[in-house]
């Protein structure tokens, strides 16, 4: 007897169990589902009928309103036609000017009523018969006024009498007849509003207790929604706490990430320091041996020499990219911005670019208005037109075209650089701005550390601009960017720079601007410290 209890609840369990299991299959889920939808129809169709029959109950009793107003108004006039009567049987007894008065009121009374009327029934098709009344009353007003001069001119014949009462009898059965008519109305639109109020009553009692029942399943429906919706909040709460823990391991793994990215940053700053020095001596030897101060080349050692000066330069000119981008990234980049004409720096950088574009023999257009002034670091919008320069000569082909325009725009100043080259596919116009990312367009397309696109587009995001690529292969690129432009209201003074360094810590020596693989630009005039230093041990041993 004391696992009967036990053996009912695991019944009832299972029953519930088997129950859920038969709901959850695809085929109850369409029967429950074709039910709603006809419940849902149903009780759209049932509030279409109610609403259909509370529009005609409404329109009824609208009707049954008017055929009263109606009759009261046919009434009115027929009241006032009998004032009028009796004032003019009043006046044919005795004559008086109370009587003409009393008639002459009640003959306006028939007039205003009678236009009352005439509104009252405007969008009504009884319209009709009430300007049919216009005739009689008016021949019944003119009878009374003609019977009323003869008594005054004490000549009452018969027939004027007679006149006036056919007319006036005339005009009462027109009365009568359509206020009969209107009763039958009535009687009909009464008839249809009561009709109409049944039907109402039903459909409002059915969409009653249709909808209670509705309610009563969506209840039903609710509860165990709710019930499911805790066992899943519940289940929702443990991988809540699973995903804080994944979050907590993300973390460590993210600083540890982090950790490997300024090593690694930092290793590239070290080694791009300590490949410079040696570089640095290697340049600064060359220029001294192009000096001749040693003594005359002859031709073969001056082609070496030139192999040399320009592979040297070509390499540091790797690593000070990769030096600039690891102070990009490490955020150790600090703008020294002031005002900058770009017609004045811009010569600057054509003449850099100018033996690489002559070998190809591109024709390069720069004219820019003087009154384009931008607030800027000078140095750094130096590099970004010198890399995006030389990235147009780079790649466009012998005979070429590469021009650089500017314009003010919305407040900001928009710079370009197009060539005539093979063009970016749009595929890849957001790639190229990514660091290491190269587009080969042949073999010999001079290589590089893909590095030169992707320092522009930090720098023009430092201050505050945009950068982005457009064309088409084969029909050239344009590569525009945007800068403050300079305002006096808002901009302040001028900052300067430290004499001899710029803000990356590279010396500015007469050598340091040249773009990458390209030959000392005055060999005979360099300022490379390892040259001073070896002009000054050359005079101490000369001395």
């Amino acid at each position: 007897m004391l696992m009967k209890p036990a053996r009912e609840g695991r019944a009832t369990q299972r029953a519930r169990t088997l129950a859920r299991a038969a709901f959850s299959t695809p085929a109850t889920r369409r029967r429950v589902t074709a039910v709603f939808v006809c419940v849902l129809v149903f009780l759209v169709a049932l509030n279409g009928l109610t609403y259909i029959n509370t529009s005609r109950l409404i329109a009824n009793s609208d009707w049954v309103l008017h055929t009263l107003r109606v009759m009261n108004g046919l009434d009115s006039l027929a009241l006032r036609i009998a004032d009028a009567e009796q004032a003019v049987d009043s006046y044919l007894i005795s004559p008086g000017e109370a009587h003409r008065k009393r008639f002459q009121l009640a003959a306006d009374a028939v007039v205003t009523r009678l236009g009352e009327l005439e509104q009252l029934t405007a969008p009504d098709p009884f319209r009709g018969s009430i300007a049919a009344l216009h005739e009689p009353i008016a021949r019944a007003l003119a009878s009374c006024e003609k019977a009323m001069a003869l008594r005054e001119q004490a000549n009452m014949p018969g027939y004027a009498v007679q006149e006036m009462a056919s007319a006036t009898a005339e005009a009462r059965g027109r009365l009568i007849r359509l206020r009969q008519e209107e009763s039958l109305g009535l009687r009909q639109r009464t008839a249809t509003a009561d009709t109409a109020s049944q039907r109402l009553t039903f459909w409002l009692v059915a969409g009653s207790l249709l909808n209670g029942a509705v309610l009563l399943v969506i209840y039903r429906r609710l509860v165990r929604e709710l019930a499911a919706r805790a066992r899943s909040e519940a289940r929702l709460s443990d991988l809540t706490s699973a995903l804080e823990i994944a979050n907590s391991d993300l973390k460590v793994s993210n600083e540890h990430l982090a950790q490997a990215s300024r090593r690694k940053s930092e290793f590239v700053s070290r080694l791009s320091h300590e490949l410079r020095t040696p570089l640095n001596a290697i340049c600064g030897y060359s220029d001294l041996l192009a000096e001749e101060s040693m003594g005359p080349l002859n031709t073969g050692q001056h082609r070496y020499l030139g192999h040399v000066r320009n592979g040297a330069a070509h390499l540091l000119g790797l690593v000070n990219e990769l030096l600039d981008l690891a102070r990009i990234e490490s955020g150790r980049v600090e703008l020294r911005l002031e005002s900058v004409a770009v017609c004045e720096i811009l010569p600057e950088v054509i003449a850099t670019v100018h033996p690489m574009v002559q070998a190809k023999k591109i024709a390069v257009n720069g004219k820019v208005d003087p009154g384009i002034i931008v607030w800027a670091d000078r140095i750094r919008l130096r590099q970004v037109l010198l890399n995006l320069l030389g990235n147009a000569a780079k790649f466009t082909p012998e005979g070429g075209h590469i021009s650089v325009a500017a314009f003010r725009e919305a407040g900001q100043v928009v710079l370009s650089v197009s060539d005539t080259g093979i063009g970016i596919p749009p595929e890849v116009r957001e790639s190229v701005f990514e660091d290491f990312y190269q587009v080969r367009a042949s073999a010999n397309d001079g290589g590089g550390t893909g590095l030169g696109l992707s320092i522009a587009k930090q720098l023009v995001l430092r201050h505050g601009g945009r950068i982005w690529v457009e064309g088409e292969p084969g029909c050239g690129s344009c590569f525009r960017f945007t800068l403050p432009a300079y305002d006096p209201a808002q901009n302040g003074g001028k900052r300067a720079l430290q004499d001899g360094q710029d803000d990356f810590g590279h010396e500015n020596y007469p050598g340091r601007g040249r773009r990458l693989g390209e030959p000392q630009a005055d060999p005979g005039h360099s300022g490379h410290p390892t040259v001073r230093d070896c002009r000054s041990l050359r005079r101490e041993g000369s001395a």
